[in-house]
């Protein structure tokens, strides 16, 4: 045991020293480093709240998996006391100190990254789930795979996306980190991004055409790479043939078609919407970069004098006391005139532009119009009721100076899609409900 303890006091005093040699070549105190002057000023309830659960970086969202691993840990120190008690109290440490300390939100990032380290810690007590996997209940076979499913999902949406959108450097809609935090629709889930995936290959094949054969062979080499080493992994296992279908839950047939039945529910207000509405050109963005993003006023016409004429579609109404109901911003360096209702926007002002301004639901004349031929800057706008959340003007409520048919139906799809998911999530709920009572009826029987 003494040269166990000896290993990791050598281990820890090499990590230390290398530590505080960095900090002394950087000028900085010996200990203390560049964060002289943070400190850990946090109370600890209220950094433990935001680390698990606050909207903006709570791990039950951003890392199901690594969540239910947390609430595993009771249960692995009865199982396996020595490594459960290890666990138990590294990962106790990690989060009273990052909990503690002044900045422990991690600032502008997805989720929680200060827990990064805690990460394989909380993979551990899943070791023990799959140990006796096909002894497993199916129910908690199907819920281990939802929250692995939930975990990817998850973390696929923030490698494809920019978490930070446009916060930084939209100006008028530059984002308060507490809201970001702490209120829903300003947060990371809601942040609109620049350019969406956004990947160096996806912006290599937009912006280089030169370089797409380079970019098709390189990700060919990689799915090749990843394809080849899964098929090595599973070869060393040698599992017999078969095996891996046990490791599921077999799913009776009608189970399948209500669950492909249910997410095609899911997909079809937006994939109708779409079809009803098309697809935008791409176009460079009023952003750093000059990414590419969809045009916002495709779907508006042009006129002789080079002008944008269409409708924007309010569709909600409010009180008129309250001064103005919906607040419009213009977000870009190129200067565009708005004009609503033929009333200019922001006055002309200087950035950031943003005006209050009361609307009936319904739709209203809206004219774009350029600067000496340069690009269009992008509106966003706050909705009646949801005052903290800006957000860019969905595209489905810019159409053309006479609405189509094809316009209004997309506007009353996008109206229609909660209840839509809400009536599809009930249907679903009470045909496994039924399915459920008759099997136990049989069982009874």
């Amino acid at each position: 045991a003494w040269r166990h303890t000896a290993w990791l006091a050598l281990g820890a005093v090499v990590g230390v020293g290398f530590a505080a040699w960095v900090n002394s070549r950087r000028g900085d105190p010996f200990f203390w480093g560049s964060y002289a002057d943070e400190a850990f000023t946090t109370p600890v309830w209220i950094g433990l709240y935001g680390l698990l659960l606050s909207p903006g970086k709570g791990l039950v969202w951003f890392a199901p998996a690594a969540a239910a691993g947390l609430v595993l840990l009771p249960w692995l120190v009865r199982r396996a006391p020595r490594a459960g008690r290890l666990l138990a109290l590294l990962t106790a440490t990690i989060l009273v100190v990052v909990s503690c300390w002044w900045t422990w939100h991690g600032a502008w990032s997805w989720g929680p990254r200060l827990l990064v380290p805690a990460m394989p810690l909380l993979a551990l007590p899943w070791a023990w789930v799959f140990a006796d996997w096909r002894e497993r209940p199916a129910a908690l076979r199907l819920t281990v795979a939802g929250l692995l499913a939930a975990s990817l999902a998850v973390q696929l949406c923030g490698v494809l996306s920019n978490p930070i959108g446009e916060r930084l450097f939209g100006g008028a809609i530059a984002g308060n980190e507490n809201e970001w935090i702490y209120v829903p629709q300003t947060g990371p889930w809601a942040s609109a991004s620049i350019d969406f995936p956004d990947l160096l290959a996806v912006r290599l094949w937009r912006l280089e055409p030169g370089w797409r054969p380079a970019v098709v062979a390189l990700l060919g080499a990689l799915a090749t790479g990843v394809a080849g080493g899964f098929a090595l992994a599973v070869r060393s296992l040698r599992l017999p043939r078969g095996a891996v279908r046990g490791l599921l839950p077999v799913l009776p047939a009608w189970q399948l078609a209500m669950a492909s039945a249910l997410v095609l529910t899911c997909a079809l207000p937006s994939a109708a919407e779409r079809v009803l509405i098309g697809s935008a050109p791409a176009v460079a963005a009023a952003s750093p970069g000059g990414t590419l993003v969809p045009d916002p006023y495709a779907r508006l016409a042009a006129d002789a004098h080079g002008d944008r004429i269409g409708t924007l579609y309010a569709p909600l109404g409010g009180d008129a006391s309250q001064g103005g109901d919906y607040v419009l911003y213009a977000v870009g360096p190129f200067r565009t005139v708005f004009l609503l209702d033929d009333v200019p926007l922001f006055g002309g002002g200087e950035a950031p532009r943003a005006q209050a301004v009361r609307l009936r639901p319904g739709f209203h004349r809206l004219v774009v119009r350029g600067q000496g031929g340069e690009g269009l800057d992008k509106l966003y706008w706050t909705i009646p009721g949801n005052a903290q959340f800006k957000e860019p003007i969905p595209s489905v409520y810019v159409a053309e100076p006479i609405p189509s048919w094809r316009a209004r139906a997309a506007i009353q799809l996008r109206h229609m899609r909660w209840a839509i998911w809400l009536a599809a999530g009930l249907v679903a709920i009470l045909v496994f409900a039924r399915q459920g009572a008759t099997a136990g009826n049989r069982i009874s029987n």
